[in-house]
């Protein structure tokens, strides 16, 4: 009895050095087998085993997630019977290849696990790299280690940039994260990693290196070293593997190789030369690429020159015509620059008279001799009837004005005056009363009147208002006065910009001022310092289009 109790003890310390010690190599996953014990993999989700040996984890599908997990659970924790006891190191090395559908857009990852499940039950893909679920991230109990290589930044998870490794335990916030510059996780290319773990310096370690230029050798700093006791993360039997996930954007998750060494000591190295090559982009891809490339390449050029062609054909039609009569005596066409020059800009000391269509002016071509230049100037327009019921919204809601029933055209420098004064009480200048002269200074005011009222909601004037309310740009000046402008917006405008309505209370005061020509006249006053500038005249005119569709 005794004797058989001593082979039962020998029996169960062989076995656990034996679980203790145990390691694995894959290169290249054919028929499912690897170097040493090389058993089957455990395969979940849309992971596919390749002809050519390479494991597939995703492929370029939206929103997928693929595991794939050593299919017997390891042994972690040291002690009686595995309970309270501390983590076992671990060394593992592992060669992958993220290929993204759309250059330098990946989505979004694949991670290095050591899980109590290989199925992960409840893991999302996207940003959670089908490891977890929204409700689980950061619960102690997943007792989860993940080694993140992620090409997304998610700012859910305080990811610092979209090329990065993290070390994230029981959660996907990482608690250890660095740039994988200058390897590029995403460029297609074979990537090569190592995580080692020293249970006595209770240190975890990540490395990686480009396949290309590293040839299988590990860096002599690692990427990452982060100090931690796994022992409160692990359980007495837990499964080792790798999980992938894609997104709104995709990629293919690749891997290659991956061998793994249980209680101390490096993983056996992966011969690189040995591994399976990773596939290129189908040609055919590339071919549907280039099509498309080049047909928008000849809709863009078919658009510029049927542009060209139209501006040559507008050019062509309003030519100036040479009659034949300039063909014996040379053209005798001027722009207006080369008359202004030769009059010295229509100075006054070379005004020869006026006549009953404009003012004729002495000038001098070049090379020619005196000529005398006449100036058929444009007419003035006067609305006379500037309010918001003669404002008109088009189908970009941009203001038009209408009804020009009461407008009268006058020459510059005429006498505007009429015997009869025409509007609507409210808009009308107080000048125009007075002198009965219609001028542009009269359609300003009326403006005012018109943005004052868009802005307030209320009429210029309001029998049923109060007394100090009854005239609209007088209780205006009022609120402005007291520094109280947001008293004058109509409250049935919402939200709204609150230098943009100041600027348009401003534009609707100053062209309301009571003397037509405070310092010459309305409009000047803008080109004071303490007015508003012309790009916030540019504002309010955006602001009253807005505010009149309301």
């Amino acid at each position: 009895m005794r004797r058989l109790t001593v082979l039962l003890l020998f029996l169960a310390l062989l076995l656990a050095t034996l679980a203790a010690s145990q390691e694995f190599t894959y290169a290249g996953f054919r028929n499912g087998g690897g170097i040493g014990n090389g058993p089957n993999l455990t395969f979940n989700g849309v992971t596919e085993l390749r002809p050519d040996g390479i494991l597939r984890l995703t492929n370029e599908t939206s929103r997928l997630i693929g595991h794939a997990f050593y299919p017997s659970p390891l042994r972690l924790l040291a002690g009686a019977g595995g309970k309270n006891g501390t983590a076992v190191s671990f060394s593992t090395e592992f060669a992958f290849a993220v290929v993204p559908e759309y250059p330098k857009l990946g989505g979004h990852g694949l991670a290095f696990v050591v899980a109590p499940d290989p199925r992960l039950p409840g893991a999302l893909p996207s940003q959670y790299l089908g490891l977890l679920s929204a409700a689980d991230v950061g619960n102690a109990t997943n007792h989860v280690l993940a080694v993140e290589f992620d090409t997304v930044q998610d700012f859910e998870f305080g990811d610092i940039n979209d090329n990065h490794v993290g070390v994230d335990l029981n959660s996907l916030v990482s608690n250890a994260s660095a740039s994988a510059a200058p390897v590029n996780i995403k460029s297609g290319d074979t990537i090569l990693a190592w995580v080692d773990y020293d249970a006595g310096a209770r240190l975890l370690n990540v490395s990686i290196a480009a396949a290309a230029s590293s040839k299988g050798s590990k860096p002599a700093a690692p990427l990452i070293s982060f100090h931690v006791d796994l022992s409160p993360i692990f359980l007495d039997q837990m499964y080792v593997g790798f999980s992938a996930s894609t997104g709104l954007l995709a990629s293919s998750h690749y891997l290659m190789g991956w061998s793994f060494k249980l209680g101390g000591g490096a993983a056996p190295p992966l011969d690189v030369s040995s591994l399976p090559s990773l596939p290129r982009p189908a040609a055919s891809k590339n071919r549907t690429s280039l099509i498309l490339a080049s047909a928008f390449s000849a809709f863009v050029a078919l658009v510029v020159l049927a542009g060209a062609a139209t501006y040559a054909a507008y050019r062509y039609k309003n030519r100036d015509v040479v009659e034949p009569w300039e063909l014996d005596y040379g053209p005798h066409r001027y722009k207006y620059s080369e008359l202004k020059r030769a009059t010295r800009g229509f100075r006054d000391r070379e005004l020869l008279g006026s006549g009953g269509f404009g003012k004729v002016y002495r000038g001098v071509l070049p090379g020619e001799a005196e000529v005398a230049v006449k100036r058929e100037w444009e007419h003035v327009v006067l609305h006379r009837d500037v309010k918001a019921s003669n404002v008109l919204l088009d189908g970009d809601m941009s203001g038009r004005l209408g009804d020009f029933g009461l407008a009268k055209l006058y020459e510059h420098g005429a006498n505007p005056s009429t015997t009869r004064v025409v509007g609507t009480l409210g808009y009308l200048a107080p000048e125009l009363t007075r002198t009965g002269k219609a001028t542009t200074a009269a359609d300003v005011f009326a403006f005012g009147a018109l943005v004052l009222e868009v802005v307030s909601g209320r009429r210029p004037i309001e029998p049923s208002a109060a007394p100090e309310e009854l005239v609209l740009a007088e209780w205006a000046w009022e609120r402005y006065a007291a520094g109280e402008v947001e008293k004058v917006v109509d409250a049935r405008l919402g939200a709204f910009d609150a230098g943009e309505v100041a600027a348009a209370v401003k534009v609707g005061l100053w062209c309301s001022h009571p003397a037509p020509a405070g310092d010459k006249n309305r409009w000047q006053n803008f080109d004071r310092p303490e007015m508003i500038s012309a790009k916030s005249l540019d504002l309010n005119r955006s602001f009253v289009t807005r505010a009149y569709s309301v």
